[in-house]
């Protein structure tokens, strides 16, 4: 059996209790890319240099397009997860979708 199948003849319940495990973990995913971030943004260059210069400072354009590509997959982890929850709840996603494209 495929996936899909498996998904679609569950138990709603039990459905609606996956979304919210995959809720969970979403937000685990967010944390761990923000600290792999901050982690980036703050290391030291060169491990000889005595001044506590980090890569913000030193490369501020590599800076600006770590926290962007970060806001992106956030935003992408959390507009998926909400979009499952509400597909469980038989709400459409036309008008999540149309409402994400005009406020976005």
């Amino acid at each position: 059996m495929k996936l899909i199948d498996i998904l679609t003849h569950m138990n709603p319940v039990l459905r609606i209790l996956l979304v919210i495990v995959l809720a969970v973990a979403a937000i685990f995913a967010v944390k761990t890319i923000r600290r792999f971030s901050q982690y980036l943004l703050t290391m030291k260059v060169d491990s000889k240099e005595t001044s506590q210069e980090i890569l913000t400072r030193r490369y501020p354009k590599l800076a600006t397009i770590i926290t962007i590509l970060v806001s992106a997959v956030t935003f992408t982890i959390y507009f998926v997860t909400v979009g499952m929850i509400l597909r469980e709840f038989k709400i459409s996603l036309t008008t999540y979708f149309a409402s994400a494209t005009v406020i976005g």
